[in-house]
């Protein structure tokens, strides 16, 4: 949507679904979903998900490509820095 509205866009990978966060995702008294349909959906499709890969998108404004880029430079080197 973003490349139609001229728009840079990029998806930076920044690792996997660990146990730990599938399991934080069905605890209640983190993510309550309060009878509010919208997020049941969601915890369902998220379920089970340990291992899949996990992305950041950086959007910028028109013309503002560099930003959009080292952004997604600085992103990488953070997720770099919390697998060593």
């Amino acid at each position: 949507m973003y490349n139609m509205l001229d728009m840079p866009a990029g998806v930076v990978p920044t690792g996997t679904v660990r146990r730990e966060d599938d399991e934080a995702l069905m605890d209640d008294t983190q993510w309550a979903t309060d009878g509010n349909i919208l997020l049941k959906w969601m915890r369902s499709a998220a379920a089970n998900s340990v291992g899949l890969p996990v992305g950041v998108q950086v959007v910028a404004m028109r013309w503002e490509e560099e930003k959009c880029l080292g952004l997604m430079n600085a992103i990488e080197a953070m997720a770099k820095a919390q697998k060593k």
